[in-house]
């Protein structure tokens, strides 16, 4: 097994996905609408921060309160060709189950839930605040296969991997520190055997790097593919 891509571009190509896939203007349509609306965000932020801000397990767990334009906030996460390749994974590898850690406004969880409408999509953010703008582009595009849970990643990923038992995609998108990023990958493989799992900014810093790395050499891991802003791994049997 292999990954046949390195880069989005060659993906899109592969997949057969266009640039002008009408979904993908119905989505935009709705992000520029939300940048221009002039909204303001107040909510508890569980991540990360900034590189610089090297934040300990516990302010992490504590949460910061943090105020953000909702134009700067809809500017987050996959967009362009990333978008597309998104969308690309779930239309062209038809996956049952998507787990997505980190929902933001739920544009990426757009993209993967108009790519393949039959697949079922559960999708966690930290934030409520920032959950009900995702409920609200869910809601715009006439989506109905997401399901958005509310609350810290270590708090109910459990319970949500109890609940579905397997999932075939899976895209780790928030909290990028390294302890939190290996321990979400150790947690989740045994509810993803021979599924394609997608970290976001595994070059972002220097913990992320680390991450990435400590995954990839995981004895699961069948097959990856460092993308530059994202990697791609394929995970073998389960172990034990």
């Amino acid at each position: 097994m292999n990954i046949p891509f390195s880069t989005p571009e060659e993906a899109i190509a592969y997949f057969g996905i266009k640039a002008d896939e009408p979904d993908f203007r119905r989505i935009e349509d709705i992000r520029s609408s939300l940048r221009a609306s002039g909204r303001v965000l107040s909510y508890k932020d569980y991540g990360a921060g900034q590189p610089q801000m090297k934040l300990s397990a516990e302010e992490m767990h504590e949460g910061r309160r943090v105020e953000k334009d909702l134009n700067e906030v809809c500017g987050w996460g996959m967009k362009g060709a990333w978008a597309a390749f998104m969308y690309g994974m779930t239309k062209y590898y038809k996956p049952a189950k998507v787990l997505e850690l980190g929902t933001c406004c739920g544009f990426s969880s757009a993209y993967m839930a108009l790519g393949n409408p039959q697949s079922s999509i559960v999708t966690i953010e930290g934030a409520p605040e920032i959950s009900a703008v995702a409920a609200e582009v869910h809601k715009a595009l006439g989506i109905s296969n997401i399901e958005r849970v509310v609350g810290r990643f270590s708090d109910v990923l459990g319970d949500v991997l109890s609940k579905h038992g397997h999932f075939d995609l899976v895209f780790i998108d928030g909290h990028h520190a390294y302890e939190p990023t290996v321990n979400y990958f150790r947690t989740i493989k045994p509810y993803a055997a021979g599924a394609h799992i997608i970290f976001d900014d595994i070059s972002w810093s220097e913990g992320m790097k680390q991450a990435w790395k400590e995954v990839i050499s995981d004895s699961s891991v069948s097959c990856h593919m460092d993308m530059g802003k994202a990697g791609l791994l394929i995970t073998g049997c389960k172990e034990g």
